[in-house]
């Protein structure tokens, strides 16, 4: 990846609040992998900012669950337990489905379309092959999902969920299987709310989520199991 993610606009947004979307940002795309620590000597030389600046959104993001001061390393990208994970799963069934059902109920034709437009974006980024591609298409279409709310909770809210399972998106990646059934599954997402149906938009939401989490926590147990062997193998070599 470029290093253009460290850009730093001089604007009249709170330079807080720049700092806090960067490296929020850099957490979801994979720049910095769960237990890798954040290096406040070259992140603020990179950034261009001072140390209190950079603290401050360090402390944000630590409140938002994706960032762990560990004792003699300092700030580390936090790694989620099987059990954070789950409850986290269990959420976004929740709060997508809610979303889902506020989008059919109040949001606008032209965010609907931005929304299905969206999903053809992600779609067609699998092709490409590039895994950040594919990453910043899903972050999009989860932005025109949580525009067409027009709720600033639920927004938040879904946001702040699907920065923390972020670090579990590259696992879908690496299992092409899914990939089919869940675009089949946003597709209906998006039909149901553009035929104004916020029942069948909340179902359709609702199955996705639960698909993804049973695909997730899958994959977790498959890598637990595998963890062991793989230390055995190395062992041995």
């Amino acid at each position: 990846m470029t290093d253009d993610w460290m850009f730093i606009e001089r604007n009249p947004a709170p330079l807080r609040s720049q700092i806090v979307e960067k490296l929020r940002t850099a957490i979801i795309e994979g720049v910095y992998k769960p237990g890798e620590r954040l290096i406040e000597r070259a992140l603020c030389e990179a950034l261009q900012i001072s140390r209190p600046s950079l603290r401050e959104a360090i402390r944000q993001l630590e409140t938002e669950g994706l960032i762990e001061n560990v004792p003699n390393r300092g700030p580390v990208v936090r790694t989620l337990t099987p059990l954070e994970v789950k409850a986290l799963c269990d959420l976004c069934i929740l709060v997508e489905g809610l979303c889902a059902r506020y989008f059919a109920e109040h949001g606008l034709e032209s965010e609907i379309d931005a929304f299905e437009a969206a999903l053809l974006t992600f779609e067609s980024s699998f092709s490409t092959g590039n895994a950040l591609a594919i990453r910043r298409a899903k972050h999009n279409y989860y932005d025109a999902f949580v525009a067409g709310t027009h709720s600033e909770v639920l927004q938040t809210t879904l946001k702040r969920l699907n920065a923390r399972l972020s670090q579990c998106w590259a696992s879908s990646l690496r299992q092409p299987d899914r990939v089919p059934e869940a675009i089949g599954e946003m597709r209906t997402i998006v039909q149901a709310i553009r035929q104004r149906d916020p029942d069948a938009a909340c179902a359709a939401s609702t199955l996705y989520a639960q698909h993804f989490s049973a695909f997730v926590n899958r994959v977790l147990v498959e890598e637990a199991v595998a963890k062991p062997k793989r230390k055995r193998a190395a062992a041995a070599n």
